[in-house]
């Protein structure tokens, strides 16, 4: 049988929003742990990000081309878009917008400079993290809005959209920052804890951040 190769940190949101897709869907898969820029033969990533993979001959970068390529190469298992068009067409929106505005504003606005640019060594601008959580609560506003009324981004079943959450929202909750606003989405704390039951969550959660720390 084909093995699908992962490549890609387990400390990348993408790569683990791929990795918690695959895993719901039942489609067996083995992390291949690489860092940006990494090349296995003619697997890569055209821009050297993670994640990447490789099917057999068949080499495919970013995560949402692996996820799409997996659900139609494994049809049987369920799929991770909802079946109404317009719950769909939801689902699209905010994939598209977790991936760009979301971890743009969270994901490296706040939660890289204060997790993992100590560890690595990277300088921190605090103006520009000040300036990033000024604009938290407008962000999780936003979030918090469909989450009040139902249990998940498009409805009543989780989807995609999700799982593209799951890695913003646990680093944010890593962060000082996080741990004071947070508590303030009741209806986003409840969609945390809701996901957090979820195997494909609890097995996909990233190693401590020490882990990233050059060695002396």
């Amino acid at each position: 049988m084909t093995e699908l190769l992962l490549y890609g940190g387990p400390h990348s949101s993408f790569v683990r929003t791929t990795r918690m897709a695959l895993q719901e869907r039942d489609v067996p898969y083995t992390l291949m742990p690489c860092p940006p820029g990494h090349v296995d033969g003619d697997a890569r990533h055209p821009f050297g990000k993670i994640p990447f993979m490789r099917y057999g001959d068949f080499v495919l970068a970013e995560s949402i081309a692996i996820i799409r390529f997996a659900e139609r190469e494994f049809p049987k298992a369920p799929s991770l878009w909802p079946k109404d068009s317009r719950r769909a067409a939801l689902c699209d929106q905010w994939v598209s917008a977790i991936s760009d505005s979301i971890v743009a504003r969270i994901g490296f606005g706040i939660c890289f400079p204060r997790l993992a640019a100590p560890i690595l060594g990277f300088p921190v601008d605090e103006a520009a993290v000040a300036a990033a959580v000024a604009r938290l609560p407008m962000t999780l506003d936003e979030l918090e809005r469909p989450l009040s009324r139902q249990p998940y981004l498009t409805g009543e079943s989780m989807s995609l959209a999700d799982l593209y959450l799951v890695p913003v929202v646990y680093y944010l909750g890593l962060t000082a920052e996080g741990k004071e606003v947070l508590p303030r989405y009741p209806a986003l704390g409840a969609w945390a804890a809701r996901m957090a039951e979820r195997a494909s969550v609890r097995d996909t959660v990233p190693p401590p951040f020490e882990a990233l720390r050059p060695a002396a």
